[in-house]
């Protein structure tokens, strides 16, 4: 997890939560799927998924799966002597599969302004519909201000 969090942090910066007066640090939270009876911070449920080489991390993401309807994944970031390789898509590519074959239908992700162009159009996600935003309003999603919910559906094959 250290390698995970390390490149977490070479992509992002710490994310605060306020919760009970404290600070809580979204991402290594999501890294240990800490779980907790505040849904706000609640991240019970998270995989962490690692794109290795030769056993060095290159690329990371953190992904929950409700149920078959969806999966959310609120990081996903690339060492930076990696970027512009392809390791992003190798792993979103492995990601989808896994999401396929678990008949999950659909990948829900946080995407800032300056990188929703390339989700769009190189990735294939769309703004979310009505349907999901009514699916997602009530459930335990990670939240996060400031940024385009988009959404992919999954193909079966």
């Amino acid at each position: 997890m250290d390698e995970a969090l390390s490149i977490m942090y070479e992509c992002f910066q710490p994310i605060f939560v306020n919760h009970n007066a404290n600070k809580i640090d979204m991402i290594p939270n999501i890294l240990s799927s800490r779980w907790s009876s505040s849904p706000s911070i609640n991240y019970a449920g998270f995989f962490t998924v690692l794109l290795e080489n030769r056993g060095q991390a290159i690329s990371v993401a953190t992904i929950r799966i409700h149920e078959n309807q969806y999966a959310e994944m609120p990081f996903i970031g690339t060492r930076y002597m990696y970027r512009k390789r392809g390791m992003c898509r190798r792993l979103m590519n492995a990601i989808e599969s896994i999401l396929r074959f678990l008949n999950v239908e659909m990948l829900i992700i946080p995407s800032a302004q300056e990188v929703l162009h390339t989700w769009i159009s190189c990735f294939g996600f769309e703004p979310l519909d009505m349907n999901t935003k009514n699916l997602i309003k009530n459930k335990n999603v990670v939240k996060f201000f400031g940024v385009e919910m988009l959404q992919k559906k999954i193909n079966k094959v």
